[in-house]
């Protein structure tokens, strides 16, 4: 039987669809019902990644990891 459960993975590429279908950030959230802070956490993602930009958490992330 096949795993039907909906894992964030699902939820972030399905967001991700979207927002590149250019809908409103209303009816995205209404729509998946998913949460507001989880749907704005992965458009600045998608603006980071789209500018090059890494933000403050990935730097410490990267930094630590050349430390080690």
């Amino acid at each position: 039987m096949a795993d039907t459960t909906i894992t964030n993975e699902i939820k972030r590429h399905t967001v991700i669809v979207s927002i590149k279908a250019k809908q409103g950030n209303l009816e995205i959230t209404g729509f998946l019902q998913v949460d507001t802070f989880f749907f704005c956490e992965i458009r600045k993602d998608l603006l980071n990644e789209k500018w090059g930009l890494i933000d403050r958490h990935e730097q410490e992330k990267r930094a630590l990891s050349t430390l080690c």
